[in-house]
């Protein structure tokens, strides 16, 4: 039974972060298609796909947290340090997605310390995807990051908080992202229109609220 959960969770987690580089990737296409705006670091943000590519595959550690047969030094690095550690990558693209955005808007005239945020156009479909995607995603990665120590893990294993995790991160960030990317890039394809351009805002909003 180790042998296979540790195939089931090893191909399982390392695929799913298939899923968020593809979403990161999206957040960065929906604000350099909408808002012309990009990394300001573009090292920065290389660095974290690098992150994702070297700490994606000894993760999957911490879901054996509670296993009796696997040892305490392997569950510390491969589940809580590995776990702590996957959660900075994911945090310096939501950090380099806000940073570009608001030195784009800066550039634009928005002045003050939240002046920037007055200044995005939340009515546009893509940017309504964007904002929700990465709220739901830091709240899905706050909810994984809780399960990579022993203590938190114990409470939460085999809990409706796994699921809980995965749907915020899924459902809600990847999910999101890709809806927000499909709003601005079909029609740049197309050269047309959105075809009911509020009500895909209203779908936004209304998946992130459900």
């Amino acid at each position: 039974p180790i042998v296979y959960r540790g195939w089931f969770w090893g191909l399982g987690h390392t695929l799913q972060y298939v899923n968020v580089v593809a979403m990161v990737v999206a957040w960065y296409g929906i604000v350099a298609l909408t808002l012309r705006a990009g990394p300001v670091n573009q090292k920065f943000t290389r660095f974290g796909f690098v992150l994702y590519l070297i700490l994606t595959v000894p993760v999957l550690g911490h879901h054996f947290l509670v296993d009796p047969s696997i040892g305490t030094d392997v569950k510390l690095v491969g589940g809580t340090v590995m776990g702590f550690g996957l959660g900075v990558p994911s945090l310096m693209h939501g950090l380099a997605v806000m940073g570009g955005t608001e030195a784009r808007l800066r550039e634009r005239g928005a002045t003050g310390l939240f002046g920037w945020l007055k200044r995005i156009d939340f009515a546009n479909a893509s940017i309504a995807a964007l904002a929700c995607s990465l709220i739901l995603f830091a709240i899905g990665g706050w909810t994984g990051t809780a399960q990579t120590t022993l203590q938190l893990n114990i409470l939460t294993h085999n809990t409706m908080w796994v699921p809980a995790h995965i749907h915020a991160i899924v459902v809600g960030g990847t999910t999101l992202a890709f809806m927000g990317f499909a709003y601005v890039l079909v029609p740049l394809l197309t050269e047309r229109r959105l075809c009911g351009g509020r009500l895909a805002t209203v779908q936004a909003y209304l998946y992130a609220a459900g």
